[in-house]
């Protein structure tokens, strides 16, 4: 199972394709300790699910000793507004048919194709205000939603002049809950997770990473798998970005 991760920032003085740059920003082995976490077990098929030393049973994930409903907690600390089908981003920009051809050629290839021995797992596109980057993210965004039914999508496109979306900490609620939607089989460990540990939202972005959305993809049976593609949009309109 791979999972990708599209995102943009502002200008660079290089420019490759229309004006635009692309570049791979990150490598991750195969086995990664620090990302996936050595000490994690999942059982696949089974009960239980152990992690950091603490084991859940992920069948009874609507119960937990605070009470809550993990579901409507994450939703609480969703941006709805981020998504790409937005009511409050209508009508987004995209590209014109037959324009950003090579552009959009070369994000899909590079999104769809599988291998282990692949070592770019994020793709970064910047280039100048102006240059079409929002309306690039978009228009593959969608063609991979309408074409390539085993490819799983979720999206986050910051906007500085909207408060539900111009922070950090929706980002991995966000993702999770869209995690969810395309895949449903991770809601089991997700839901778990937020009900034993009501208070993960308020801990490091890695850690929710780890836990809601990488530990979920990397515990799915064989037959579940699908390729899992992350986009973000606008990070120079994350307004802490740096935390």
């Amino acid at each position: 199972m791979q999972h990708r991760l599209v995102k943009h920032q502002p200008a660079s003085t290089t420019m490759d394709v229309y004006g635009l740059r692309m570049r791979p920003e990150m490598s991750m082995p195969r086995t990664s300790t620090h990302m996936f976490g050595g000490d994690n077990i999942g059982i696949l098929g089974g009960q239980f699910y152990q992690a950091q030393n603490v084991i859940h049973n992920h069948h009874n994930h609507n119960c937990s000793t605070q009470g809550i409903d993990p579901l409507l907690h994450l939703l609480e600390h969703v941006s709805s507004s981020a998504f790409h089908n937005s009511a409050d981003r209508y009508d987004p920009p995209r590209c014109h048919p037959n324009t950003r051809v090579e552009v959009l050629g070369k994000i899909r290839d590079w999104a769809i194709q599988y291998g282990q021995d692949r070592k770019s797992w994020i793709l970064w596109l910047n280039g100048a205000a102006g240059a079409g980057k929002s309306a690039i993210m978009q228009s593959i965004l969608e063609l991979l939603l309408l074409r390539y039914t085993f490819v799983a999508v979720a999206s986050f496109f910051f906007s500085r002049g909207d408060s539900t979306r111009n922070i950090i900490a929706p980002l991995i609620p966000t993702l999770a809950y869209q995690l969810i939607q395309e895949i449903p089989e991770t809601s089991e460990i997700i839901l778990s997770t937020i009900a034993h540990n009501p208070l993960i939202f308020e801990q490091s972005l890695e850690f929710q990473l780890q836990q809601l959305i990488i530990q979920p993809l990397i515990n799915l049976p064989f037959h579940m798998q699908k390729l899992f593609v992350v986009f973000i949009d606008g990070l120079d309109e994350c307004l802490n970005r740096d935390h």
